[in-house]
């Protein structure tokens, strides 16, 4: 499955996945992060059903190569998505649940990683809204693209509430304004909140 875009970067040791040739804008180069870790959720679930040790050592390496990325600040992890540019809550989504799979499946993450990822997500609000960037920083757009994204965090209610509790303040005050449309993005996270509701409230 995607052979053919699978490298090793005998400099870095890293493993990771390059864009195919003709696709427009990143053709034949490294992949921003999050598309990586995507395509490791695969292969965290095909490694747990037993398909093959390639797909465990896939996972792992896609593991290892987050992991390497992450840095320590004011007690919890940020990171960068590309190069220096940071990751922002909705594309950070896409990487807390690959590392939810991958310690679920005793792959490289620990229960203190899955906390640190938590103080990402609680230290990214301000009291109404999320930051745009995994480090806080930043301000969140006119339709709350990244604050709406935090309901995809809430497996990380596993380790403890307190994610949990700084994403229902978000959707209370944003549910009691009128609107005309429920975003997919919306359901998902109103869907996370209900799944967790009776361990944390």
């Amino acid at each position: 499955m995607f052979n053919k875009d699978w490298r090793f970067d005998a400099s870095s040791g890293e493993r990771y996945f390059i864009a195919e040739k003709d696709e427009p804008v990143r053709g034949n180069l490294r992949q921003p992060l999050d598309r990586d870790l995507a395509m490791g959720r695969v292969y965290v679930g095909l490694c747990k059903l037993g398909k093959g040790q390639k797909y465990c050592e896939r996972a792992k390496a896609l593991a290892t190569l987050f992991k390497k990325r992450l840095m320590l600040k004011d007690r919890r992890y940020v990171w960068n998505i590309l190069g220096t540019t940071l990751d922002d809550i909705s594309h950070g989504a896409i990487s807390i649940a690959f590392a939810y799979d991958a310690f679920d499946a005793g792959i490289e993450f620990t229960r203190d990683d899955m906390s640190l990822f938590s103080q990402t997500l609680i230290k990214a609000f301000n009291g109404s809204q999320f930051a745009k960037f995994v480090d806080g920083t930043g301000d969140d757009d006119s339709v709350y693209s990244n604050s709406l994204a935090s309901g995809r965090w809430l497996d990380l209610s596993t380790f403890g509430c307190q994610a949990y509790k700084t994403v229902y303040s978000f959707f209370e005050k944003y549910l009691t304004t009128p609107r005309t449309t429920v975003s997919p993005q919306v359901l998902l996270g109103i869907s996370k909140l209900i799944k967790y509701w009776e361990r944390c409230m």
